[in-house]
């Protein structure tokens, strides 16, 4: 048995542009993962991977419209006080608009942040000796 296709002939697959092999169509809930996740990366955020937070980083919230392939993304994030609220948000901002756009291929039109914040517990505190 050998392992031909029919996209391996000529002009059928991988050799032809692109425009002319398909569509892709990236669902609402992909994007939305992706920049959860991408949020999730900024220092400052606080991520749900921390035990002492997971209640309050349950809150975080990201809410995704497409139209075209084109999003508009909302979210909120928890930050961990004391920071810089304003530079969480460009940072959380920057990240999730170049990461959403990379991973997806969707082109992000806009993504507005609003920064919760949220004092960390003892067991996420970092301590100086």
């Amino acid at each position: 048995m050998s392992d031909f296709a029919l996209s391996d002939l000529a002009g059928r697959g991988a050799d032809r542009p692109a425009a002319e092999r398909g569509t892709l169509e990236v669902k609402q809930r992909v994007v939305q993962r992706i920049a959860e996740r991408a949020a999730q990366e900024i220092d400052g955020t606080v991520a749900a991977h921390h035990t002492g937070l997971r209640a309050l980083a349950d809150r975080s919230s990201v809410s995704v419209r497409m139209l075209g392939g084109r999003a508009w993304i909302d979210l909120t994030v928890d930050a961990s006080w004391p920071c810089e609220a304003t530079a969480v948000g460009g940072s959380v901002r920057e990240h999730v608009h170049r990461r959403t756009s990379e991973l997806s291929g969707t082109h992000v039109e806009r993504v507005d942040v609003t920064v919760r914040l949220v004092e960390a517990d003892e067991s996420t505190r970092r301590r100086v000796v």
